[in-house]
């Protein structure tokens, strides 16, 4: 019973650090029980939900994918916006990690530019709202 007990932690530990919280995740699990631990890692929100970065990396790459490579520029800027300026925004990651994201995102910018001002008909500029 008790090996099953901390085998179930243990579980429930990993699973919590997959959303950054396996420490606690280990000490509820523990004190109280494997399905109490395993409940609040469910709720527990993923880390990257709200990173507003994350979200416009996402949308930039699908905008790549579907070759509307000006929406996609738009998008690679803003992430580059909240990667310069919101430092909270990065729990978990060293200085030296967005250091080198920043880079590859202004690199990855300077890449679409290129190709837009190569191939400027496949991309028309953006209609203005009236």
């Amino acid at each position: 019973m008790i090996l099953g007990w901390i085998i179930l932690t243990i579980m429930v530990a990993m699973y919590g650090s997959k959303k950054n919280i396996g420490l606690s995740a280990f000490f509820i699990s523990l004190l109280l029980s494997p399905l109490i631990g395993f409940i609040y890692v469910f709720v527990s929100k993923d880390p990257d939900t709200n990173k507003p970065y994350k979200q416009f990396l996402d949308k930039a790459k699908r905008e790549v994918y579907k070759e509307n490579y000006a929406q996609a520029i738009d998008d690679y800027k803003n992430a580059l916006y909240h990667l310069e300026n919101d430092y909270k925004d990065l729990w978990g990651k060293s200085a030296k990690d967005r250091d080198n994201l920043i880079l590859k995102l202004k690199s990855k910018v300077n890449d679409l530019e290129s190709k837009v001002n190569l191939h400027p008909e496949s991309n028309p500029p953006h209609k203005e709202l009236s």
